[in-house]
């Protein structure tokens, strides 16, 4: 009898799998979203969520960060049982309210004013207050702190690359290689290291060619610009892509990580 097991050598934190599981939408997760693998002939994979529909062969990245312009430190109370000092909580003075728990997981950096340069994880908020795991050295100030959110796991509730947006160039957490429909499969692997599927904005380009991130269409890529700093190769091409009515195919060689 075959063996049908993939080989588990180099895997990370991972029970034993099957190689359909590479190919399969799931309604639960199987594994702990992030865990990596490694299979038998080289490739790297990551387990992931998603938070949007990802069509095959597109780039997926986290959620995008998110600004908070004027803050300040908190009133010191409880929340859920724990108990918060007034440095471990952040305000959120601009009034937007925020969905409960919406951010629970997700790294505060403090980029400008007073205190700027702190960093702590956040336990979890509610509307109007980000509740910290550990309390910020120097308070915020309500005149001047600005804070900015970043997701805690670049595996989670991924959605389409975009190389538009400054902040947000040169990251990407893999490819999807699977079909999603997130309404109903909201998990999957991706793939970071090897052969895959790419989805690119033309489909000639020449063999060997460094791809980055596509700054014109979400999820694409498109060839990289030589000695750009800003521009992270993602994949190189393997051979030449194939055009559809709506899609640009293309084998190429992933080196995300």
């Amino acid at each position: 009898m075959a063996n049908n097991s993939l080989n588990l050598t180099n895997a990370l934190n991972v029970g034993n799998i099957t190689e359909s599981e590479f190919w399969e939408n799931m309604v639960r997760a199987k594994h702990r979203i992030g865990v990596k693998y490694q299979d038998n002939v080289g490739r790297i994979w990551r387990f992931c969520s998603f938070g949007e529909d990802v069509a095959v062969g597109k780039l997926v990245q986290p959620a995008a960060a998110v600004e908070k312009s004027t803050c300040a430190a908190g009133t010191a109370g409880w929340y859920k049982h724990n108990y918060y000092s007034a440095n471990q909580i952040i305000y959120d003075a601009d009034g937007s309210e925020m969905t409960a728990g919406a951010y629970a997981g997700w790294w505060a950096a403090v980029i400008a004013g007073t205190g700027v340069g702190q960093v702590a994880r956040i336990r979890d908020n509610d509307s109007l207050n980000l509740y910290l795991e550990a309390a910020l050295g120097t308070a915020l100030s309500v005149s001047n702190s600005a804070v900015t959110l970043f997701p805690g796991n670049p595996y989670k509730d991924l959605v389409k690359t975009t190389g538009t947006s400054s902040i947000r160039r040169g990251v990407v957490s893999g490819a999807v290689q699977v079909d999603v429909s997130y309404a109903t499969y909201p998990y999957a692997w991706i793939l970071t290291h090897g052969r895959g599927i790419g989805i690119t904005d033309a489909y000639n380009y020449g063999v060997g060619l460094p791809l980055t991130l596509s700054d014109a269409t979400t999820g694409n890529q498109e060839t990289w610009t030589a000695g750009s700093a800003d521009e992270r190769i993602v994949s190189y091409v393997v051979s030449y892509g194939m055009a559809t009515a709506t899609t640009n195919y293309c084998l190429v060689d992933y080196c995300i990580e």
